[in-house]
């Protein structure tokens, strides 16, 4: 099995328990693929997939989605922690995209970025439709300026709320990383003032991809 995908099934967090005693006992070992959007899994649940992986379950592990699940600082921490002490080796990473997120904030977003050098193989990461905030903007873009996860190309925030300070700094990143996309959403809301809008709407301009990008096996 490569790919498991049980998105919008509501497996809850029982359902995230029972899968997460399935990979530590039998260990997941092909596993490429697991994409749990829309489920309801909660905190909870993530941090008893994070402990799975954390033993040594799904070692091959290259894609994992968890969209629209309930997530928050906690939850987000706790998957870290897991993918730190297994070793996978995450090429797509996905927190939220443009429908569907959770609700985590500066604190998991510092997570994140303090495992950069775990996820040395990230090409894409996905936090659109979280709470990440100004402040978790700017750690990222410090992060990644300081050439953390030195293989990322996607990076997505629509609907953070990052406003101006967190669209100069990503605008920064922007510039020094020519081979990384960063997509921001234009909501005046989110970056104050028109010309902040014109520097987001610059910012989320597609570049060219490198020829190191990578893709699940089928």
């Amino acid at each position: 099995l490569k790919t498991l995908r049980l998105d919008s099934n509501c497996i809850g967090c029982r359902g995230a328990s029972a899968l997460a005693e399935a990979i530590a006992a039998h260990s997941a070992g092909a596993l490429d693929s697991l994409l749990l959007g829309w489920n309801r899994i909660g905190d909870a649940g993530v941090s008893e997939l994070a402990d799975a992986l954390g033993r040594g379950g799904a070692p091959r592990l290259r894609e994992l989605s968890l969209e629209a699940n309930g997530l928050g600082d906690a939850g987000a921490e706790a998957l870290v922690r897991g993918l730190a002490a297994g070793g996978q080796r995450l090429g797509r990473l996905s927190l939220g995209n443009e429908v569907g997120g959770n609700a985590i904030g500066s604190s998991g977003v510092s997570a994140l970025t303090d495992a950069f050098h775990v996820f040395d193989e990230l090409i894409e990461l996905r936090l659109s439709n979280n709470q990440v905030g100004a402040r978790g903007a700017v750690g990222l873009a410090t992060a990644l300026g300081l050439g953390g996860a030195a293989r990322l190309v996607r990076l997505t925030l629509a609907s953070n709320r990052i406003g101006p300070e967190g669209v100069a700094a990503l605008r920064g990143v922007g510039a020094s990383r020519a081979e990384l996309s960063i997509t921001l959403s234009l909501q005046l809301a989110e970056v104050g003032a028109a010309g902040d809008c014109r520097a987001a709407t610059a910012l989320a301009g597609e570049r060219p991809r490198p020829a190191h990008s990578w893709s699940p096996a089928p």
